[in-house]
């Protein structure tokens, strides 16, 4: 089990063929109970403790590819204005997920598409929630979801770097 203390690491390659519009995918750290939980409310379609990538539409623009994560007050993202796009066109592409403490308290997750980044500041009052990590992998969002059919290789992931 790791926490928001130490850094997190993610990469390698994807490939997204298909994409339902308004569809949301995630893959990052999660934890093995609290991220699986289900949940009637509206109110986040994250699932908690969970830190990673998000891919959702609207699709007339393509599909965002940005940081997201629920690590205890409710969903926190990446601002739509920076994020890199990924079409359903089959075609592959290079990304990374990285997270870093920062001294302040707080942290920093970046996520690169074909490195074209953009990034997620989480406040010391969050990360003092306390969100805690065991898995990395897929994970499910509480609300929308609908279907994206990813390929993923080369896929490397590290934590308790220090």
């Amino acid at each position: 089990t790791v926490s928001l203390d130490k850094p997190l690491v993610a990469s390698g390659k994807v490939v997204l063929r298909r994409a339902v519009s308004d569809s949301t995918a995630l893959i990052g750290f999660y934890d093995s109970k609290e991220s699986l939980k289900s949940s009637d409310s509206q109110r986040s379609g994250l699932p908690n403790s969970f830190l990673g990538v998000a891919v959702e539409g609207p699709s007339r623009d393509g599909f965002f590819v940005y940081p997201a994560g629920n690590v205890g007050s409710g969903s926190l993202a990446g601002k739509y204005g920076d994020m890199p796009q990924i079409l359903p066109d089959g075609s592959s592409h290079d990304w990374t997920f990285k997270y870093e403490p920062t001294s302040d308290g707080g942290g920093v997750a970046t996520v690169s598409l074909d490195g074209k980044g953009s990034t997620l500041v989480i406040s010391t009052a969050d990360r003092k929630l306390g969100a805690t990590f065991n898995r990395f992998g897929i994970v499910t969002t509480w609300v929308d979801g609908n279907q994206q059919l990813f390929y993923f290789d080369d896929l490397t992931y590290t934590w308790n770097q220090e």
